[in-house]
């Protein structure tokens, strides 16, 4: 996404435009549904409980929910590692735990004591068995409790051994609105009409600025 430095993007070179134009090609040929707007996520669990579509993109996080709609609309639901083409790939990054600077010495202690009881391996466990959400600790994962849900549950393991590819999102300060950039500048190739090329090489020229 960006160049070692961090002071240039790299998603508009030609890895980047082939994983567009792919992208591209599936939705104009009708394979790939892509909702838009504040309700696109919604609107996509939504098609996928109906009928409407075979497969869904989503985090962890919703995996229990999806498992009970699946239930309830009378079909299997199953996981799977995000499609690969030449390798395989996957983001990791959501739910982080941040204590903010400036705070009073009291609501230091207070904070850190809750991020430690936050992240312990009984509080993982549950929160990863009620939810799908990816496990914080190896000895969660390797816990008789997970281990036990895994072999009654294999959905539930398949983003744990997922992360073997894993790779963190970059952390340049201007990271989070380049990333809106680009979600903005793919959603004008998809729904628009740009060309891939010139969609990618737009939010390069937007976002370039902002690591400098």
């Amino acid at each position: 996404m960006l160049s070692k430095d961090e002071k240039q993007v790299t998603f508009n070179g030609e890895a980047g435009v082939e994983a567009l134009e792919f992208w591209k090609r599936l939705s104009s040929e009708g394979v790939l549904k892509i909702p838009a707007g504040d309700e696109a996520s919604a609107q996509a669990v939504q098609d996928f409980a109906n009928g409407r579509s075979a497969m869904i993109f989503g985090s962890t996080a919703g995996l229990t929910n999806n498992l009970s709609i699946a239930k309830e609309n009378g079909f299997e639901l199953n996981t799977a590692f995000m499609p690969a083409n030449k390798v395989n790939g996957v983001p990791t990054g959501g739910a982080n735990l941040v204590m903010t600077a400036g705070l009073s010495p009291e609501k230091q202690e207070a904070a850190w004591e809750f991020i430690k009881w936050m992240t312990a391996k009984e509080q993982t466990i549950y929160a990863s068995t009620y939810t799908g959400y990816l496990p914080s600790r190896l000895s969660a994962v390797n816990s008789e409790e997970m281990q036990n849900l895994y072999k009654e549950t294999p959905q539930y393991k398949v983003a744990v051994d997922q992360l073997e590819f894993g790779k963190a999102r970059p952390m340049a300060d201007s990271y989070p609105e380049i990333a809106t950039i680009l979600r903005d500048e793919i959603a004008r190739c998809l729904l628009e009409g740009t060309s891939p090329k010139e969609a990618l090489d737009q939010a390069a020229s937007l976002a370039n600025p902002l690591l400098k």
